[in-house]
């Protein structure tokens, strides 16, 4: 990110000073550097629950509104407006009006109202859940019809895996399987690490829970035929 203005005109980056933003092992922004003085200064700290809400948040110098916390999602405050004109936010510099016409609320502080945008889904970080339903639903295995120039082919089935659709637990608002240190949900569908070893237990324990009930729906099928 950028300061505020520099000496080009409109959106041109020249002469505007680059802020970084410095992460943790689990992908959230915990300060911000300002390089303007020789190897940079840190203008802001803040500190996040396992779940993303920030638990702490310290202004050290003014510097430009970090829009993006927990796991660098972007987030929205819905306790107060996004842009409150006539009222300095905290730690813009002196005679600046921040990003917009008016003054840019700061969104990473403590007991803010926040949600967090996943790509697929929202996220509320209060509640460690997403607002919407998993897109897998429920999970289940279901026909699907294929087609090829207007005409339609065999149904087909998709391959059951447990681990897949039931890793994370069978609950569809469920955030990172509960257990968020170390693992990431950047689309809102799928985690990208390794489940743990109770996960792994539930997924066998669907995989074997659906095989006994194919081989009923086998014998059943037999006898009704």
């Amino acid at each position: 990110m950028y300061d505020w203005a520099g000496s080009g005109s409109g959106n041109s980056l020249a002469g505007r000073n680059p802020w970084y933003v410095l992460q943790d092992a689990d992908g959230d922004n915990v300060a911000l550097v300002n390089t303007r003085l020789g190897g940079g200064i840190v203008a802001a700290e803040w500190t996040y629950d396992a779940y993303g809400s920030v638990l702490k948040s310290k202004t050290l110098s003014p510097h430009p509104p970090l829009h993006c916390g927990h796991r660098s999602v972007f987030i929205d405050r819905l306790d107060v407006g996004v842009v409150g004109p006539g009222q300095a936010a905290l730690g813009d510099a002196p005679g600046t009006q921040g990003d917009y016409n008016g003054t840019d609320t700061r969104r990473l502080v403590p007991f803010a109202t926040v949600i967090g945008h996943m790509r697929n889904r929202v996220y509320e970080p209060f509640t460690g859940r997403f607002l919407q339903r998993d897109m897998n639903a429920s999970a289940s295995v279901v026909l699907g019809s294929t087609a090829h120039h207007g005409q339609a082919l065999e149904a087909a089935v998709s391959v059951f895996d447990g681990l897949q659709l039931y890793g994370d637990g069978g609950n569809v608002y469920s955030y990172l399987g509960g257990s968020p240190r170390g693992r990431k949900d950047p689309s809102g569908l799928f985690l990208l690490l390794p489940f743990s070893q109770e996960q792994l237990g539930n997924a066998i324990r669907y995989q074997q829970a659906y095989e006994r009930g194919k081989k009923a729906y086998d014998v059943a099928k037999q006898l009704v035929s």
